[in-house]
């Protein structure tokens, strides 16, 4: 399995295309510099969290889920590799994989270069706040693992991975809104115990260090259960090797 993982990276990591998404966006970022040159860190913080909502879950996920899916189903990699005699459930574990590290690149990148601009215009956060801008990027970066986790499991229903992709725009765009709206209108706490709930419940424990460990435990369970779905889909899709 770690061979797989280890040649997906590489494989991803040399394509020119995966880049595109995340360069665009720090290059709209560097635009505004002369926001982060007059603001404070409050001001910073709170278009760090509009990024994170709103931007940087696209940015990552949608090149990742079509540098792991789309070019591995339309090369036929993974018949390939079930021909060569290797499970499925280590095929479906190393794809999550390669998301989980690649997400965390981009989003580990992101969070060093805006802190680097930060420091640069003497915006020195204090060890509370600088646990609130850590959180703000670890429930983003949970939140887009756990929607491309819930994807995958399309991918492998449909064997199509323009399916999984709207299924992680949808996740990503209108999962929390629409959540949220039910919860609100009929009062049921769908959005509380939803997966997104429990991990800005987990992030804001952290951040306040109050008790963080059970909703984390929940956020795993969650990513647990959707992989366990994929790869029963998996075990059981009829393929042409």
């Amino acid at each position: 399995m770690n061979r797989i993982i280890i040649g997906d990276l590489v494989r991803i990591l040399k394509k020119i295309g995966f880049y595109i998404l995340p360069v665009i966006y720090f290059l709209l970022y560097l635009v505004d510099i002369n926001y982060t040159k007059n603001s404070s860190f409050e001001e910073q913080l709170d278009s760090v969290k509009m990024s994170c909502d709103f931007v940087l879950p696209f940015v990552t996920g949608i090149p990742i889920f079509l540098g792991v899916y789309a070019d591995e189903l339309k090369a036929g990699a993974m018949q390939t590799s079930i021909g060569r005699g290797i499970s499925r459930r280590k095929i479906a574990v190393s794809k999550f994989v390669v998301c989980v590290l690649l997400a965390a690149i981009i989003m580990i990148l992101d969070m060093i270069v805006e802190y680097g601009v930060m420091r640069h215009y003497f915006i020195i956060p204090s060890s509370t706040q600088m646990k609130m801008y850590v959180t703000t990027y670890l429930a983003a970066y949970l939140k887009t693992v756990g929607a491309m986790a819930f994807s995958a499991i399309f991918i492998y229903i449909t064997w199509n991975a323009s399916i999984g992709i709207v299924v992680l725009i949808i996740s990503l765009s209108f999962a929390e809104s629409t959540l949220g709206w039910i919860q609100s209108q009929f009062h049921i706490p769908v959005l509380d115990y939803s997966y997104i709930g429990q991990v800005d419940q987990a992030c804001n424990s952290i951040a306040a260090n109050a008790g963080w460990i059970v909703p984390l435990l929940v956020v795993i369970i969650y990513v647990v259960v959707f992989n366990a779905v994929s790869i029963a889909i998996f075990r059981r899709k009829e393929l042409e090797l």
